[in-house]
């Protein structure tokens, strides 16, 4: 969660204005939760405005047309080192959301479940290295989002912890998501987790490859 520098506290973004991708996408969902649990009430307290992608927010913030923003390294890096900005906190250790996975139509994985569990194979498989090679995952990254090394590294530190050891959420984490989801939603109750997810063709993989 980034600011200005003048902000100083969480309390201080009342009737600000926070900028995100999409409303109910991951970067606002974030800032919900983080708001809500730091005594704000996001639906009252906070306008929220749709500020275009990530380098779009990144020049709002500077300019101050939004205050507030969610980034993931390593915009939040450079927000700090280059442009100065005040990092609040983070959503990984306490407010954990799922973002980025796999999605197949059922169609697709009656017709062809071999090629879906070749693609589940690859992205387990780059899972796994991430894990357990940083110095290459850092290079890749550098490369890939052309920033310095350093830069780089720090980001994979960050980002490490956020990611799942074997590529399924825990019950509590499908729990905890579809209940924020439904609060942004407005809905009366979470859709049933089993209507959403479906793991079972990752833990089959994961079990031909050896990873509990």
């Amino acid at each position: 969660m980034v600011t200005k520098p003048e902000i100083k506290s969480v309390t201080e973004l009342k009737g600000k204005t926070f900028g995100t991708t999409t409303l109910g996408g991951s970067q606002h969902l974030a800032a919900v939760r983080f708001l809500r649990n730091a005594g704000l009430d996001p639906d009252k307290d906070i306008t929220v405005l749709i500020g275009g992608d990530v380098p779009a927010q990144l020049q709002s913030l500077v300019s101050g047309v939004i205050q507030l923003a969610a980034w993931s390294p390593p915009t939040v890096i450079i927000a700090r080192d280059k442009f100065k900005l005040r990092i609040h906190g983070s959503t990984l250790d306490d407010l954990p959301s799922l973002q980025n996975g796999l999605a197949f139509s059922e169609k697709l994985l009656r017709e062809r479940r071999d090629l879906a569990k070749r693609i589940v194979r690859a992205r387990t498989r780059g899972h796994r290295y991430l894990w357990e090679n940083e110095r290459g995952t850092a290079e890749v990254l550098a490369k890939y989002l052309n920033v310095e090394m350093a830069v780089a590294l720090e980001s994979y530190r960050l980002a490490r912890p956020a990611f799942t050891t074997n590529s399924v959420a825990t019950d509590k984490e499908v729990e905890d998501f579809l209940r924020a989801d439904a609060e942004i939603l407005k809905l009366k109750e979470p859709a049933p987790a089993a209507k959403i997810f479906d793991f079972s063709l990752q833990r089959e993989v994961n079990q031909e490859l050896g990873i509990k």
